[in-house]
């Protein structure tokens, strides 16, 4: 989400891995939450990873990627 961040600035399409286009307004609590994170991870907490996508999810991501190239 590092580079996300710097490309959503500069105006580039950003797509999540769900699928859904990221704006700049989302970029503060994406960060914050990937730092709170591995701060966690740090001190030892476990944290279960993300659940496996859906199909559905999977037709999204299929269908901006898409959108986006064509346009």
């Amino acid at each position: 989400m590092g580079l996300a961040s710097l490309l959503v600035k500069k105006g580039v399409h950003v797509l999540s891995p769900k699928g859904t286009i990221i704006t700049d307004e989302q970029m503060d609590t994406i960060l914050y939450n990937r730092y709170v994170s591995a701060k966690l991870r740090r001190e030892g907490t476990f944290l279960k990873g993300p659940k496996a996508f859906p199909k559905k999810t999977k037709r999204n991501f299929n269908k901006f990627t898409k959108n986006i190239v064509e346009s």
